[in-house]
């Protein structure tokens, strides 16, 4: 199930007591939530753009960014993950980031690096 879906699930498998195990929602909602029965096997979005912010950052060099959101729950989700690692860092001050949204047919947030 995606990030949609399970938020949405989520409740109703916690009424009846029933474990739901999700391989891809990555949404920090679902875990924000603190549901005892849910089990998930992929990264939290604000780690995932922590890690991504820092990787640009320390091994790759860049020292700017243009984000476009795709828009999906995907897409705004690391879009604000991406974003808020960056405020919250010490990277902000040298890499600064023009967020845009847009109808792309893409299916995830896209890293434009300079």
């Amino acid at each position: 199930m995606n990030n949609i879906v399970t938020i949405a699930a989520a409740d109703i498998y916690a009424a009846y007591d029933l474990a739901m195990i999700t391989p891809i929602a990555s949404d920090t909602a679902l875990t924000e939530r603190a549901l005892t029965n849910v089990f998930r096997f992929t990264n939290r979005d604000d780690q995932t753009g922590a890690a991504i912010a820092r990787y640009l950052y320390d091994v790759m060099g860049k020292r700017r960014a243009v984000l476009i959101e795709t828009e999906t729950m995907y897409g705004h989700s690391m879009a604000c993950a991406f974003s808020r690692a960056l405020l919250s860092s010490d990277l902000w001050p040298g890499f600064p980031v023009l967020a845009t949204g847009t109808n792309l047919l893409a299916t995830e947030t896209i890293f434009v690096l300079g």
